[in-house]
């Protein structure tokens, strides 16, 4: 009885440490990843970037993905990099598979949201529609992101 009520206290020490691994783990995952794409990005290229990890304000985004990475990217060949969906989107889904809070990233010069990407329920990485002026009194929805 004493082995099995010593065995006990040993998984409910361990049980936190391996939580608080697997968080550090993931945050290790997740900041390899972001200096991957941040390197994949100007590599080869006369760009300058600025990132920002934000809250976004979907209400309908998957559960525990309530952030948004944006990426703006400015020099000559900003335009290059912003007119290539697939490009792009390989660098969403690096960010968005890595991150595990992260699920929407989003691609822009100076203050232009050119597009976005992000996670939808069947686990894939999407380009989300864009909402052109369309004014705040419409509620964007997952996959739906303004941009202009």
């Amino acid at each position: 009885m004493y082995k099995l009520i010593a065995i006990n206290l040993l998984i409910a020490q361990a049980l936190p440490l391996q939580a608080q691994s697997a968080r550090r783990t993931n945050r290790s995952s997740c900041n390899a990843a972001l200096t991957s794409a941040k390197n994949r990005i100007k590599r080869g290229r006369n760009v300058q970037l600025t990132t920002n990890r934000n809250i976004h304000d979907y209400s309908d985004a998957p559960v525990n993905r309530s952030h948004e990475y944006a990426i703006g990217i400015q020099g000559r060949a900003a335009s290059s990099i912003l007119n290539s969906p697939v490009f792009m989107k390989s660098i969403a889904s690096q960010i968005i598979y890595n991150c595990k809070t992260v699920g929407i990233v989003s691609f822009g010069s100076g203050y232009y949201r050119a597009v976005a990407f992000g996670l939808i329920t069947s686990g894939k990485v999407v380009k989300f529609k864009c909402l052109y002026g369309e004014g705040v009194a419409i509620k964007r929805r997952w996959g739906q992101a303004w941009c202009g």
